[in-house]
């Protein structure tokens, strides 16, 4: 993964990882950008978290909204959220899912 690195104001040094981009895409235009983080990389095969990993994720989440848009849309109709988290919750859930 590569992270950006910049000064703040007050002459820290700081980093953007993917994580934080993807929020901060997510952001900017919530109905397009799907959220990620290192477990859910992990969870779709993603591990070197670059721009390429992050193109490739969002195919996936499309594929995935595609193949769930019933499901997707009656959820959206009964609490109000957009699609994008809709489907970033399921990626919440399915990362942090304990097999019995």
């Amino acid at each position: 993964m590569r992270e950006t690195k910049f000064k703040s104001k007050k002459g820290n040094q700081k980093e953007v990882g993917s994580t934080a981009a993807s929020k901060a895409f997510h952001l900017t235009c919530p109905d397009l950008f799907v959220m990620w983080d290192g477990k859910i990389r992990t969870e779709y095969g993603m591990h070197n978290g670059g721009g390429k990993d992050y193109f490739e994720f969002l195919r996936m989440m499309k594929d995935l909204w595609k193949k769930l848009k019933p499901e997707i849309d009656k959820l959206q109709q009964e609490y109000g959220d957009r699609a994008t988290r809709i489907i970033d919750k399921y990626n919440w859930m399915k990362r942090n899912r304990t097999d019995a």
